[in-house]
């Protein structure tokens, strides 16, 4: 069988009340929802060998730095069926030839307001990506925050680095509340 490589794209845009609307909010909005997989580290020995590899890029674009799009964050390891993969608001259920990614709002991990519970989850086979969104505000304790979450996942044999700006997702699980 041929290597899987599990491609999670992570970007995440937090703001204040300064940026909820006028010249701030445009750029907050202008924040892209997929970016192309850049800086992508070569597969030492180890990880060329497995069977699945777990390849995440983490983005992190802030009111503080303008929200220009930083570098990213990339992390890579090996990955077995069966092995547990959360990232905020979700969690990846890993099969041989298939990832199903579950959403639950939740109010630590997703934010306010409240919404209802209830899992949703979208399955991709090799050959897919998918996109989850969600926003939530935060700050119980201190000023709100709040943020926007984006999630591009793919399952491919090999790489492209455009695949999550040339494409269309194959399946969309979208939680988008108004933030008041």
């Amino acid at each position: 069988m041929n290597q899987l490589l599990l491609v999670v794209q992570d970007i995440r845009v937090t703001w204040t009340k300064a940026s909820r609307g006028g010249v701030n909010a445009g750029r907050r909005n202008a924040v892209p929802h997929a970016l192309p997989l850049t800086d992508l580290p070569p597969l030492d020995k180890t990880l060329s060998a497995a069977p699945l590899v777990l390849i995440h890029q983490q983005y992190r674009c802030t009111e503080a730095a303008d929200f220009q799009m930083p570098p990213p964050l990339t992390t890579s390891r090996a990955i077995a069926a069966h092995d547990k993969v959360s990232f905020p608001g979700t969690r990846l259920k890993i099969a041989p030839t298939a990832i199903t990614v579950i959403y639950r709002y939740s109010w630590a991990a997703t934010g306010a307001p409240t919404r209802y519970p209830v899992a949703r989850s979208i399955t991709l086979a090799a050959g897919q990506w998918g996109q989850v969104q969600f926003n939530g505000r935060f700050g119980w304790d201190a000023p709100w925050t709040y943020h926007l979450t984006t999630l591009n996942i793919g399952l491919f044999t090999h790489i492209d680095l455009d695949v999550f700006v040339r494409t269309t997702p194959h399946k969309t699980l979208f939680d988008r509340a108004d933030l008041w």
